[in-house]
């Protein structure tokens, strides 16, 4: 069976068939003119310390199956929060794919301004979902009105990416105090990668 017939005898999703390509914006990227932030790509080389210390692991049994607990219980004293609420992923990506299909069914809306890490988009195309919401202003400042203007009936989630990638817009502790106020019903997601 060649490639084509084996593409179209296999049924994909509506909503996956209709989505684009992610096609990242690599174009034009020159790290030797601008600090380039929005890929999460660190300018600098990582500490001698760090190095050092991944290479000590490299030579112990780093393949096995990782066990999660004692990490767990330091990261739920540093936080606060309960063993059982903790969630780890590989990446963002995957947190956010997780998080969406936990919490959003087909039709649903995700708040949002826009641009905003694609991701979000993404994921939320594949479950059938739109991201509704404002756009950022020429001067870059956080449309918080907008955003709560954009929650309608249909919104089951709102996202706030802080800072935004990629304006590196800042949001304020006190407008996320406001969404969670003002829509106590809908979980607002704080992205903060």
């Amino acid at each position: 069976m060649s490639d084509s017939n084996l593409q179209q005898s296999i049924k994909v999703r509506d909503t996956i068939s209709r989505m684009s390509f992610y096609d990242p914006p690599l174009e034009n990227r020159n790290p030797e003119e601008h600090l380039l932030m929005d890929f999460n790509e660190p300018p600098l080389p990582p500490p001698k310390e760090v190095i050092d210390k991944i290479a000590h692991f490299l030579k112990k049994r780093v393949h096995a199956y990782p066990v999660y607990g004692d990490f767990l219980e330091v990261l739920s004293k540093y936080t606060g929060a309960s063993q059982d609420s903790l969630l780890l992923t590989n990446g963002s990506d995957q947190a956010i794919d997780v998080i969406l299909r936990c919490l959003l069914e087909s039709g649903e809306d995700v708040a949002m301004v826009q641009p905003g890490f694609a991701m979000f988009k993404q994921v939320a195309g594949t479950i059938g979902c739109q991201v509704v919401g404002p756009l950022f202003p020429p001067d870059l400042h956080f449309p918080h009105e907008e955003l709560k203007d954009a929650v309608n009936p249909q919104t089951r989630l709102i996202v706030v990416v802080n800072p935004n990638n990629p304006t590196g817009t800042s949001v304020s502790k006190d407008q996320i105090e406001d969404l969670l106020k003002t829509f106590p019903d809908v979980p607002v997601l704080v992205d903060e990668a």
